[in-house]
């Protein structure tokens, strides 16, 4: 019985170091190949778009505080050039969406530099654009999703640390 146990104990213990070393090199891809993916969920879609979102996907499931604000401005980007694509894998997960709405006022939505205001600011305008369109032609199992991304794009503020 012990040898069972212990058995099943290493293999969820190896599960999670795997999954561990899937996510940092997952993040690691993410931040050394950042422009080329802003650059591919910006464009029309093309061969590396589902691999990329994706991928973004699995960083967003198993993010903490600093990776949220690192892989929220490609999935913002893809939510305004491919709400088709992104929002139903967001949507998967209904508690991390949840979740992630609610830092749009902390870490999503916030200019760590005091250089990405305007950015920041001209990204909210266009996922609340991209949104609205979507929820006209979405859809209805994606309509509450949209709906509450965006409410939460209705009270949130860009702002700047000082």
């Amino acid at each position: 019985m012990r040898k069972i146990i212990f058995l099943v104990f290493s293999i969820f213990s190896l599960s999670a170091h795997a999954t561990s070393l899937k996510n940092e090199n997952n993040l690691s891809w993410l931040l050394n190949n950042y422009d080329k993916v802003e650059e591919t969920v910006s464009r029309d879609k093309s061969y590396e778009l589902i691999p990329v979102t994706n991928t973004l996907v699995e960083i967003w499931y198993h993010r903490d505080g600093a990776t949220t604000a690192e892989v929220s401005i490609p999935i913002i980007m893809a939510l305004i050039h491919h709400p088709d694509i992104m929002l139903p894998m967001l949507a998967d997960n209904p508690d991390s969406f949840d979740r992630w709405l609610s830092q749009f006022n902390g870490i999503v939505f916030m200019d760590f530099s005091g250089e990405s205001f305007d950015e920041l600011t001209s990204l909210k305008v266009q996922l609340a654009e991209s949104m609205s369109s979507f929820s006209q032609r979405s859809e209805h199992q994606l309509k509450p999703f949209v709906n509450k991304l965006i409410k939460q794009l209705e009270v949130t503020e860009v702002r700047t640390v000082n």
